[in-house]
């Protein structure tokens, strides 16, 4: 997958606790998404690091094509993206600036096949049980405390700087849906400026409020 496969921490959707967060990889796709596989953990980026998933990466245009029961497969990538938790090591920062960008209002669909441990957790030696779906983080508090910073410093890089340096990029974010599907699953969460569900855009206004 070369030097430009993203990275970023992940939830399994069907636990819905942040406890099982893992660092993900994951290839890009072409331009407006006709989607590929990517390999999470390439060797050439961090020795020891194996294989865990795949990731297809689509467009918002693609997104929209899809059957409504088919879309709650799909993560959204906005708030990975401008919290500075999807990183795309191996490449200049003005690549990866122009990476992100181009990922704006992209989803993914990703299936993790091989637990491998997380925050002092032992995992499997070998990838075992049913591939879980993978989440997205959408609001600051739902990833499990010290997770990014573990993963930042496995990697030498600063997920709250990549924050500050994305934050041009809020005007190109658009609601995404999926922003909410976690979120009664979390306390004490914050929104990430920038990231919007759907569905709170489209829901009717109170007559009172109005």
């Amino acid at each position: 997958m070369g030097s430009s496969s993203p990275a970023s921490c992940r939830l399994h959707r069907s636990k819905r606790t942040c406890a099982d967060a893992t660092a993900t990889w994951r290839g890009q796709d072409r331009e407006n998404a006709n989607s590929r596989v990517g390999c999470e953990g390439p060797a050439a980026q961090l020795p020891g690091w194996v294989q865990t998933g795949i990731e297809y990466i689509i467009s918002e245009k693609l997104f929209e094509t899809l059957p409504e029961g088919e879309r709650k497969y799909w993560h959204p990538h906005n708030a990975e993206i401008l919290s500075g938790q999807l990183v795309a090591p191996g490449i200049p920062a003005v690549a990866e600036k122009a990476l992100m960008k181009e990922k704006m209002n992209s989803y993914g669909k990703t299936w993790h096949v091989w637990d491998t441990g997380t925050m002092g957790q032992a995992g499997d030696k070998l990838p075992l049980g049913a591939p879980m779906l993978a989440w997205s983080f959408n609001h600051d508090g739902e990833a499990k405390p010290g997770l990014v910073e573990q993963r930042d410093k496995k990697m030498d890089i600063s997920s709250s700087e990549k924050r500050q340096q994305r934050a041009d990029l809020q005007s190109l974010a658009k609601p995404q849906s999926g922003v909410d599907d976690l979120k009664g699953a979390f306390h004490d969460t914050k929104p990430i400026p920038g990231v919007v569900d759907k569905k709170a855009v489209s829901a009717p206004v109170p007559a009172a409020s109005r």
